[in-house]
């Protein structure tokens, strides 16, 4: 168990009513001996895409007994009925919470979509579990069996991951891709994975991980935007991340939803992004600050550079203070700093960082 909270077992466990409240939402009741993979498919208004897969994921054959925990967050495109043939074809397999609310308006302590995820989560019985989004995936009926053969050969890893198709149907020029390139490593640790600095490389649909994890996600991990990121991390400190060199999934990109670069001008992005780096690295117990604090100085900056702060000359100049502090901004400082401010304020600026001997 970790400091900062007592993982999502002792959540559920300690708000017995909420538990109860998402829980009353289960449209089946099966009662499926131990499987050994729970596949946890989280659906909103994924009508044009389910069918393709839910095929996919009914198509994998398999040595073992995999169950599908399916948790649809109150979808208004007909997701709902696309779904109910499934749990009649499949009544021994599948497991489904429609939840007649939208999650993320009822709770609003939680992030959008992660409490649909992180109750799907507490109800996976498997020893190992792969997330899907309603839009991606799997295009080989092997995925989980090479993926639990990985697994049971390989003990001490935490989860395991293998390349995926970037499919984009969002109207733009772009060309597919894989998303991880032929010399991609073959053992991933926390230290790849922040050293990074959020380069997306693990399609949410190609990892296949340790249920257990779920005893290190603490509360703050509900109000973090980014669900990824700590998984993984958190991931890491169970044990090392294997990579697979097969092409087994599709992650689609069908919406003009914004890009980490747009974000990052964005303060309430910016803002989470810093608590969630705060609260990992706490939690980790600050072995990782050396790459974290980089992180966090970075941001600092992007706050000050943010929507929110253009007219406070007091707030962006505090922000790159901190950020300098921390060692950030790279080597375009004295660029940066012209763009953002007057030359009288650079003058105080300059004084500033003179006193806290940030600079000589």
């Amino acid at each position: 168990m970790d400091s900062e909270g007592q993982g999502l077992d002792m959540l559920f466990t300690n708000n017995e009513s909420l538990l109860n409240e998402l829980n009353k939402n289960e449209f089946t009741n099966y009662k499926l001996q131990k499987p050994l993979v729970s596949i946890c498919l989280i659906t909103y208004n994924h009508a044009r895409f389910l069918k393709i897969s839910l095929d996919s994921i009914f198509s994998q054959k398999t040595d073992f007994d995999f169950e599908v925990i399916i948790g649809d967050d109150c979808s208004q495109d007909g997701t709902q009925e696309i779904i109910k043939p499934y749990l009649e074809q499949f009544p021994d397999k599948v497991k489904c919470f429609f939840h007649p609310k939208n999650l993320s308006k009822t709770y609003t302590q939680f992030t959008p979509g992660k409490l649909n995820f992180v109750h799907g989560l507490y109800n996976c019985s498997g020893k190992y579990v792969v997330h899907v989004e309603g839009d991606d995936y799997f295009t080989s009926e092997l995925k989980l069996q090479t993926q639990v053969d990985f697994m049971e050969s390989n003990p001490t890893y935490a989860a395991c991951f293998h390349n995926s198709l970037m499919k984009f149907e969002d109207g733009s020029s772009q060309i597919d891709y894989l998303i991880n390139p032929p010399d991609q490593k073959s053992v991933i640790t926390a230290e790849d994975l922040l050293a990074e600095r959020e380069m997306w490389f693990m399609a949410t649909a190609a990892v296949m991980f340790k249920r257990e994890v779920v005893n290190h996600l603490a509360d703050w991990f509900g109000r973090s935007k980014s669900g990824d990121i700590p998984l993984y991390v958190l991931l890491s400190q169970i044990g090392p991340i294997g990579y697979i060199p097969k092409e087994m999934s599709v992650y689609r990109r069908h919406d003009a939803g914004m890009s980490y670069t747009d974000n990052r001008h964005h303060a309430d992005f910016v803002l989470n992004r810093m608590f969630m780096y705060k609260h990992l690295n706490r939690q980790t117990k600050k072995k990782y600050n050396h790459l974290i604090k980089p992180i966090q100085a970075e941001f600092y900056e992007f706050l000050a550079e943010s929507d929110r702060y253009q007219h406070s000359t007091f707030n962006r100049m505090k922000f790159m203070i901190r950020s300098m502090w921390m060692g950030g901004t790279g080597g375009e400082l004295k660029d940066k700093l012209e763009k953002m401010f007057s030359p009288a304020d650079l003058l105080k600026l300059k004084r500033i960082l003179n006193k806290l001997k940030i600079i000589g």
